[in-house]
C-alpha cells in the first residue's frame, strides 16, 4: 500500500513532459527551406528529449527531388542571435507544422482532405 502510494505521488507532481531544456533554448525550430515540421513517427511512445529531437523536417506534400528529412535546429533567447542569422542565411527558415494528407471513413464515405502550411 504504501509503494503505491508513493507511486501516485510521484506520478502528480512529476508528469511526463515533452522537453527537457528550459526556455530559451529551443523556443523556435528551424528547418531547410521548403521543409516542414512534424513529430518523428519512429520515436517510441513517450520519449522524452530536447524539441530538436522529437521532431524532423520533412519534404512539403507536392515537392519531389533530393530532399530528405533532417532534425530541426533550436534556437532561443539563451543563444546568440548570429547563430540564427547564420542558419538563416544558409537557407533554414522558422519551421511551420506539415498538415498531412488525412483519411476517414464516415457514414460509408471516403473523405480526403489535404492542407499543407508551407514555409
Amino acid at each position: 500500500m504504501t509503494r503505491l502510494f508513493l507511486i501516485y505521488i510521484l506520478a502528480f507532481f512529476f508528469p511526463i513532459s515533452e522537453s527537457v531544456l528550459p526556455p530559451g533554448y529551443e523556443d523556435e525550430l528551424y528547418c531547410p527551406e521548403h521543409m516542414c515540421l512534424k513529430h518523428d513517427p519512429l520515436l517510441p511512445r513517450g520519449f522524452c528529449g530536447p524539441k530538436t529531437m522529437l521532431y524532423i523536417c520533412a519534404p512539403a506534400l507536392g515537392l519531389t527531388g533530393n530532399l530528405t528529412s533532417v532534425h530541426p535546429k533550436g534556437w532561443g533567447d539563451k543563444i546568440d542571435v548570429s547563430v540564427k542569422e547564420k542558419w538563416m542565411s544558409d537557407g533554414w527558415r522558422l519551421a511551420k507544422e506539415c498538415i498531412a494528407t488525412t483519411r476517414s471513413i464516415f457514414s460509408g464515405l471516403f473523405v480526403a482532405n489535404i492542407r499543407e502550411k508551407y514555409i
